[in-house]
């Protein structure tokens, strides 16, 4: 049965017939909604993911669909010819587009704009995701992800494909990249070569004085995927990981990054999985004393349902963040939008909305 529905999500997600199979049937049932609701994602004009095949998303959620191949076409020409990124951007438009539904990256419903179409955009998108390959030395519990892929983007596609000189801003993730023969490679051309800042996820496990000392000064910002406060959950969330080193070096991340005067953000990444949320409230504690930046946090697909299961677990998250939130003794920075998507957290302009 999974193997079964690994092909038909391969199939719908990379495939051209799938993809135009997908597409006319999301366009069909969202028909009925048509211009009746605000689904515009401006990602569709200046944003694209690219996995470890060469295929190309306007969204790191390989939705709506596919839009390219980077290993057959350069970008520019995907962007400014692909002809599922004009229908997907002519959904977006006019109320329909399906992905928009409870997305987690478009703004919250009362802070929506109204629609302004873009009459002209630029030729060549400004944001990259790049995902550089599935290898993974854990195997996080929320994750679909095939840890033993070997599979990677070659490295040429990227450097030859792409008008580097028009991208603002670049991300790298896996799998863990920083296992990835290659990866530091492409790394140290983006970053040296080409003067960008390139972020990069990981899970933290990796980080040797090398690499610590080349995102420090070559990433805006690091995000390590923690996702617990103790050494058991987070040990049972990422699985095959070893709390204590992930703690040691991001530690050792925070101290190099003081010594070099470098402004690099150091996250602490929490996602959100139904065995975690007890130890919500707890990683604001622990990525503050270690001296982090911002604590992020996303959610799996099974929380909002978990939660309402149970709301006296709700509530009682809900108070005992904003009591922490509100004590004015946590420096970190806590975005609160998913904490308010999830209703653990009231929207409040104090608390950065990032």
């Amino acid at each position: 049965m999974k193997k079964a529905f690994r092909k038909a999500y391969d199939f719908l997600r990379n495939s051209k017939l799938g993809l135009a199979v997908f597409s006319i049937f999301s366009f069909l049932l969202y028909i009925p909604m048509f211009g009746r609701r605000n689904t515009y994602c401006s990602l569709l004009w200046d944003s694209v993911y690219i996995d470890a095949y060469g295929h190309v998303f306007p969204c790191c959620h390989v939705r709506p669909g596919m839009v390219g191949d980077i290993s057959k076409d350069n970008l520019r020409k995907i962007w400014s010819k692909s002809i599922s990124l004009r229908f997907f951007r002519f959904t977006s438009c006019r109320g329909c587009l399906y992905c928009a539904n409870n997305c987690d990256m478009l703004p919250f419903k009362h802070e929506q704009k109204p629609v302004v179409r873009p009459i002209a955009f630029a030729g060549h998108p400004s944001r990259l995701w790049i995902m550089y390959g599935e290898l993974c030395n854990v195997s996080c519990v929320m994750c679909h992800q095939d840890h033993r892929s070997k599979v990677k983007i070659d490295n040429n596609f990227l450097k030859l494909n792409i008008d580097w000189s028009v991208v603002k801003e670049v991300q790298l993730q896996g799998g863990e990249v920083l296992l990835m023969q290659g990866a530091k490679e492409l790394y140290s051309w983006l970053t040296k070569d080409m003067g960008k800042k390139v972020n990069v996820i990981t899970n933290g496990l990796l980080l040797n004085d090398e690499w610590v000392e080349c995102l420090v000064t070559g990433a805006s910002w690091v995000a390590i995927s923690v996702n617990a406060a103790t050494a058991k959950m987070h040990e049972k969330i990422n699985r095959g990981s070893n709390f204590d080193k992930v703690v040691k070096n991001i530690k050792k991340m925070i101290t190099v990054k003081r010594e070099l005067h470098s402004d690099t953000k150091i996250i602490f990444k929490y996602t959100i999985v139904p065995e975690n949320v007890s130890e919500i409230v707890a990683a604001v504690a622990l990525a503050d004393s270690l001296g982090c930046d911002s604590l992020q946090y996303g959610y799996d697909s099974r929380v909002p349902l978990f939660l309402h299961n149970n709301k006296k677990i709700a509530q009682e998250i809900k108070r005992s963040l904003s009591v922490l939130l509100d004590g004015g003794n946590v420096k970190v920075n806590v975005p609160s939008k998913n904490l308010v998507n999830l209703g653990l957290l009231d929207h409040d302009d104090r608390i950065s909305n990032g």
